[in-house]
């Protein structure tokens, strides 16, 4: 009986050239806002598993991935690329401006004041960032979240038919009501 563990063992040695697949190396290049550790523990809060060989669909969802948590860290512009070559994998990083929350204008009919509309806003985009304090990150999914939570307290003010439409502008952001 234990002559034919062996033989399994030996034969699944053979099978698999007796040696561990060597690990993959990832190289980014571009990035100048955060280090090889920050990027490297991005990927892996995305479960890309840095300790076996990379295949071109992993590489793929890893520069998927690096560019939603540029995304997520202000840089609206950024481009993630990936060259492979072998085991050794090559992130280029083009984060472009970090953009900030400037101004807030809210124009259309006023059902809830000013203050309340940029309160609510800010409370969705700093709990979607991450940031209780400071200045604000633009990150889009946040902001569009963030108009959506003010259409919410516009419908429990008896306005069912609110809508909101935010959008960009060089100076700031513009909600219209």
């Amino acid at each position: 009986m234990r002559w034919i563990s062996l033989v399994l063992a030996g034969i699944l040695l053979q099978a698999g050239g007796g040696t561990a697949p060597a690990a993959s190396d990832f190289t980014f290049q571009g990035a100048t806002r955060f280090t090889r550790a920050e990027l490297v523990r991005a990927l892996r809060r995305y479960d890309i598993s840095l300790t076996a060989p990379i295949e071109a669909t992993t590489a793929d969802d890893a520069a998927y991935f690096l560019r939603e948590f540029l995304f997520g860290q202000g840089f609206p512009d950024a481009e993630v690329n990936y060259a492979m070559a072998g085991p050794q994998v090559v992130f280029t990083i083009s984060e472009g401006p970090r953009f900030h929350l400037g101004r807030l204008d809210f124009s259309g009919e006023e059902i809830l004041s000013r203050e309340r509309m940029e309160a609510v806003l800010l409370a969705e985009v700093r709990q979607q960032t991450h940031v209780p304090f400071g200045r604000v990150q633009y990150v889009e999914s946040a902001v569009q979240d963030g108009a959506e939570r003010i259409r919410q307290a516009m419908v429990l003010a008896g306005y069912l038919d609110a809508r909101i439409r935010a959008t960009s502008a060089s100076e700031g952001m513009l909600v219209n009501v």
